[in-house]
C-alpha cells in the first residue's frame, strides 16, 4: 500500500547553498573622480565649416587645439548651431580627445556671464561647461568647469577658449 505524501516547501532563506558551479559576480561600474579641466585652447577659424540643416539652422564647425589639465594635450573640434536668424540654438558642443579617448562637453551661449569689455580690443564672456560623455579612459568622466571666450581685437570672431575649474 502506497503512502500519501502532501507536497510541502522548505524555505531557503537565509541558508547558503553549496554547488561546484560558478557563482554570480556583482560588477561596479568604476567612478572616475571628476576631470580637472584647466588650460586654454585655441580657435581655428581659418579651416571653420558650416553646413545648412534640415529645419533651416546652420551648424559651425571649428577645430580647436590645447592642453587641458588631466587630458594633457588636446585637438577637437567646437561645435555652434544657429538658428535661420542668426540665434544661438545651444548648447555648443566641444569633443577633444588626445590618445587615451575623448571627452564631451556642452556649454550655452543662451545665458553668459558678464560681458568683459575694454575700450579697443578684444572682449571675452563667461559660461558654465558640463562633461556630458566620453569614449576610452574617459567614458565615465564628469566635471564641471567655467570657460571664457576671447574675441579678436576687431571682435569678429573666437580666438580663444580658456577654462577654469569651478566647483559644484
Amino acid at each position: 500500500m502506497r503512502q500519501v505524501r502532501s507536497i510541502g516547501f522548505e524555505g531557503l532563506e537565509g541558508r547558503m547553498l553549496l554547488s561546484r558551479g560558478h557563482h554570480a559576480r556583482v560588477h561596479v561600474a568604476a567612478v572616475a573622480p571628476p576631470l580637472m579641466l584647466d588650460g586654454t585652447l585655441a580657435v581655428n577659424n581659418g579651416g571653420a565649416a558650416t553646413t545648412m540643416n534640415p529645419d533651416g539652422s546652420t551648424t559651425t564647425v571649428t577645430a580647436v587645439s590645447g592642453t587641458l589639465g588631466t587630458l594633457g594635450a588636446v585637438h577637437g573640434t567646437w561645435d555652434v548651431t544657429v538658428d535661420s536668424s542668426g540665434n544661438n540654438v545651444g548648447p555648443d558642443t566641444m569633443r577633444v580627445r588626445n590618445a587615451s579617448g575623448s571627452v564631451l562637453l556642452a556649454f550655452d551661449e543662451l545665458s553668459p556671464g558678464p560681458i568683459h569689455r575694454v575700450k579697443h580690443g578684444p572682449a571675452s564672456m563667461e559660461h558654465g561647461l558640463q562633461v556630458v560623455g566620453g569614449t576610452g579612459a574617459y567614458a565615465h568622466a564628469s566635471g564641471i568647469a567655467a570657460i571664457t571666450m576671447t574675441t579678436n581685437n576687431a571682435r569678429t570672431g573666437i580666438v580663444s577658449l580658456a577654462i577654469s575649474p569651478r566647483k559644484p
